[in-house]
């Protein structure tokens, strides 16, 4: 029986941008932030609406990148 592998690997964020847990995250920010919005969304004209979609998806753009930095180094678990 080997031991689990771990490498440090400086792909890390488009590995999770690939992989389920990113989506998943992505979207449950997308859905709090739109919620949160909602009332504002619902009396808005269409341009305003728009504007509020790009402040949405700029909000959850900042806190993916939080949670993932872009420059960082990741530990990657290769089991055997």
């Amino acid at each position: 029986m080997h031991p689990d592998k771990s490498t440090i690997v400086a792909d890390g964020p488009k590995r999770h941008r690939d992989a389920n847990d990113y989506a998943a995250i992505r979207a449950r920010l997308l859905t709090a932030l739109t919620q949160r919005h909602d009332a504002e969304l619902r009396r808005a004209s269409f341009f305003h609406r728009l504007w509020i979609a790009v402040k949405i998806r700029r909000a959850v753009r900042a806190e993916l990148r939080k949670i993932f930095p872009p420059g960082a180094l990741h530990l990657v678990l290769a089991r055997r």
